[in-house]
């Protein structure tokens, strides 16, 4: 085909997949990084037919916007959100696994949240209840050509990311020049020797590597015991840990209509700590639409796009924010 796909007919590796454990794409990247753009470029031409595939998406807020966005896409999808799956919603994506095990399933398509740590999700993929019912196919990384590493996370972290992933995409690559590029590829490279490196531009990489004959480098039928090291503060929300101040989420509603240029006062007053803002806005210029909002701090003015079809139930108004340690009552006091 044109896209250079293997197609599913004919390719013994696809053919032969559901005769063992459910296979998972798990794509892991900080906030912004663009996985859930990628994921929709990736399911356009992936070999696995729609109706034998399932979307698992992760939010860590309270309202699942990544899930809104490829609620359109002709795929079951559950969602989780409220939490990460690396640590505080763990249990609900074992559950969910095990159950779609046992159903007439070839492929599971997880987006973790932009908290979550690879290393803890890679954990709980294998663990013990789900041990001969689910293979680990892909851990993919997406990464922000422009972004990485982020700044409020330490290097260890970004690190212990990239290192887990056998699958590392560069993303947004049209936002830096060629010599960064190069230096971003190096010091990739000798963090994880052993990843395939893609490199593309707003989300449009070809997933030729994941229905390689190759097996995946990483270690699916073995435990992974760690402790929970997310950023997400997880494991004790009162509790500062030595990577630095955990991750909060805060959100805020917005039940009537707003202008766009009121949407935009907001975004600008927000303080610098409020390293991602998302959600779903109605505006006062088409109040009886729903729009996608999305926001990366220090990345330029916020999209805002139509959400369409809107699932139903129709998602809460109102934005998520996200960063560290955040203050409800003073965010609260910006965006009356």
């Amino acid at each position: 085909p044109a896209s250079g796909l293997i197609p599913l007919h004919g390719c013994p590796i696809l053919d032969a997949m559901r005769k063992g454990p459910l296979p998972v794409v798990a794509l892991t990247g900080f906030l912004g990084s663009g996985k859930t753009t990628l994921l929709k470029h990736w399911l356009r031409d992936a070999p696995v037919e729609a109706a034998k595939s399932v979307l698992i998406i992760n939010d860590f807020g309270p309202v699942n916007i990544d899930a809104a966005l490829l609620s359109g896409l002709p795929y079951e999808l559950r969602s989780i959100a409220g939490g990460c799956v690396c640590c505080t919603s763990y249990g609900e994506l074992i559950d969910e696994l095990d159950d779609l095990s046992a159903q007439d399933v070839e492929m599971v398509w997880l987006e973790t949240s932009g908290l979550a740590e690879p290393e803890e999700v890679l954990d709980h993929l294998t663990d013990p209840q789900l041990r001969g019912k689910v293979t680990v196919r892909r851990l993919v990384q997406v990464i922000d050509a422009a972004n990485y590493p982020g700044s409020w996370r330490h290097r260890a972290v970004e690190e212990s990311e990239v290192r887990f992933a056998d699958i590392l995409v560069i993303n947004k690559a049209d936002l830096v020049d060629a010599a960064r590029l190069e230096q971003l590829h190096a010091q990739l490279r000798a963090l994880n020797p052993g990843a395939e490196i893609v490199v593309c531009e707003q989300g449009r990489a070809e997933a030729r590597t994941l229905w390689s004959p190759a097996a995946s480098a990483l270690a699916a039928g073995e435990e992974h015991d760690h402790g929970c090291g997310c950023c997400c503060g997880g494991h004790d929300e009162a509790e500062e840990d030595d990577e630095g101040p955990a991750a909060s989420v805060h959100f805020h509603p917005l039940e009537a209509p707003l202008s766009r240029t009121r949407l935009g006062e907001m975004i600008r007053a927000l303080p610098g700590d409020v390293m991602r803002a998302k959600g779903v806005v109605r505006l006062s210029e088409s109040p009886e639409r729903y729009h996608i909002f999305q926001y990366v701090h220090g990345q330029g003015e916020p999209l805002v796009v139509p959400l369409d079809p809107v699932p139903e139930p129709a998602p809460a108004t109102g934005l998520v924010l996200i960063g560290p340690r955040l203050d409800p009552a003073m965010l609260n006091g910006l965006l009356i």
